[in-house]
């Protein structure tokens, strides 16, 4: 403990983990000189590393006009990861950053950040450092599924000032190791249809449109912050109107004042099925529907518009007309 400067509970885990060998005798821990010695030389290492690092996102969080930024108390590793990840989501915020990666390779981990359309390296993290960086980031936000073959996502909030943030959080298990993506919500207020872009005449058509007969919206495309910003709007336009807005997520999605958002959870939760029941059951006037995956599904879509819901459902097809014949 004294020679690593570190805790009993840091030393046990640095045994599970395998970076420090032991060798167990009732309920002793035995260590070799060399070893102890050799664990020392390799933290130091990962220490000036990570020293490196929140030097990086301190100068380029300098450039934004953030320099009030803590520094974690020496020599706490545990707490200079977790600067290191707070000041890398930091970054992505003020940079207005769409994507923040941490993509695995078979010697390394890149991180990587997309910006205005494209993707650029900031630079590479030894598996070491990446695997550690990697788990503080998800304690960000707690995952539903622990099973690690399989592709898993959360949200959770930043704050940055006087505003709170949302990101999602996304581990997708890949042939190389475990990825992660950040991905920021930057929108100052929820989008409108004046803010994403549609005409005043398309505007008037819609909300026409949206307040006259219950009846049933498709929208096209896949589930992306363009999908996200088109289904803030429609709820935006309907909430501010007085409609009780209910959506059953597949996916996760921005978390929004104006709808009450059930999410379809992993394998051995409450089914599509039992959240469609939940949601009638709330007499909604709009339900909004992420996917729909076979005629069931859709039969039960069509009879809450019968029922006099309107329905808005988002299908993954390139145009409308595709997503109608779907």
């Amino acid at each position: 403990m004294a020679q690593l400067s570190l805790s009993r509970a840091q030393v046990y885990r640095k045994v599970k983990e395998g970076t420090l060998k032991a060798t167990k005798t009732d309920a002793t821990l035995q260590f070799l000189a060399g070893d102890v010695q050799a664990a020392a030389v390799e933290q130091t290492s990962q220490r000036e590393t990570v020293t490196d690092w929140l030097r990086v996102f301190a100068d380029r969080l300098a450039k934004s006009g953030v320099t009030d930024l803590p520094s974690p108390e020496e020599p706490d590793d545990d707490a200079a990861l977790a600067e290191l990840g707070r000041r890398i989501v930091l970054d992505g915020i003020v940079a207005q950053a769409s994507d923040i990666y941490v993509q695995p390779t078979a010697s390394d981990d890149r991180l990587l950040v997309r910006s205005h359309g494209r993707v650029h390296e900031v630079g590479r993290l030894d598996s070491t450092i990446g695997r550690l960086l990697k788990a503080k980031l998800k304690a960000l936000a707690p995952l539903p599924q622990t099973n690690a073959d399989r592709a898993n996502e959360s949200i959770f909030l930043h704050a940055h000032g006087e505003r709170s943030y949302q990101v999602r959080l996304g581990v997708v298990p890949t042939l190389a190791g475990e990825q992660l993506q950040l991905q920021f919500f930057h929108w100052p207020e929820e989008p409108t249809f004046e803010s994403i872009g549609y005409s005043p005449q398309q505007v008037t058509a819609l909300r026409d449109l949206l307040t006259g007969q219950p009846g049933l919206v498709v929208l096209a495309g896949i589930q992306d912050l363009v999908a996200d910003e088109q289904r803030l709007a429609f709820a935006h336009s309907l909430g501010t109107r007085g409609h009780l807005i209910v959506a059953v997520d597949r996916q996760l999605h921005y978390r929004s004042e104006h709808i009450v958002q059930l999410a379809v959870a992993s394998d051995d939760g409450p089914s599509l099925a039992d959240h469609w029941q939940t949601a009638l059951r709330l007499h909604p006037d709009t339900i909004i529907l992420d996917t729909l995956q076979d005629a069931t599904e859709a039969r039960a879509l069509l009879a809450a518009v019968a029922a006099g819901i309107t329905v808005i459902v988002q299908v993954p097809t390139a145009t409308n007309v595709e997503a109608l014949e779907y």
